[in-house]
């Protein structure tokens, strides 16, 4: 069994595997076959509810969580840092 050892630079530079994806005005997790009409997703508090649901499921991680939230406000407008 071979072990890859990473550089500290290659660790910086490392990709997460895109695990949300948005299309059709859905947001989801194309892996799982779930999807979410963005249009439901109207202020803050409908993103923080959705994340919460989401939070519920076996399947889901912290990094797919964070895809999400990127993806949503990306989509919105939204700022993540700063406020509104």
């Amino acid at each position: 069994m071979d072990i890859k050892v990473y550089t500290f630079e290659e660790m910086l530079s490392a990709e997460f595997p895109k695990l949300v994806e948005v299309r059709d005005g859905e947001v989801g997790f194309p892996g799982r076959n779930y999807w979410i009409e963005l249009k439901r997703i109207k202020g803050y508090h409908d993103l923080l509810a959705w994340v919460h649901h989401l939070a519920g499921k076996a399947w889901i991680d912290g990094e797919a969580i964070s895809q999400f939230i990127e993806a949503v406000c990306a989509q919105k407008g939204w700022k993540i840092y700063g406020g509104g």
